[in-house]
């Protein structure tokens, strides 16, 4: 079986439409620690991070929107580690 996440935030770049689509105070939830939908940090602090949820939670593949597409590119390049 596979599964799938989506992340709907890198870094600080939350999306004005994320607001819409998710309430009056859709954007607080993206900002709190550990939120599964958000990736931030380094390079390296990204790249641990989605290892750990694919560890941790058994995620085969992290989908996002073209958008994050340069900010995430250093990440997927990231050596593999463990």
């Amino acid at each position: 079986m596979e599964i799938a996440t989506n992340l709907f935030a890198v870094d600080d770049d939350l999306p004005p439409d994320t607001a819409l689509r998710a309430g009056p105070d859709g954007r607080r939830p993206l900002r709190e620690p550990g939120c599964p939908a958000r990736l931030h940090g380094s390079v390296t602090a990204m790249a641990d991070e989605l290892r750990r949820r694919r560890d941790e939670w058994g995620l085969s593949y992290v989908a996002v929107g073209e958008r994050y597409a340069p900010a995430l590119a250093p990440v997927v390049a990231a050596p593999a580690g463990t």
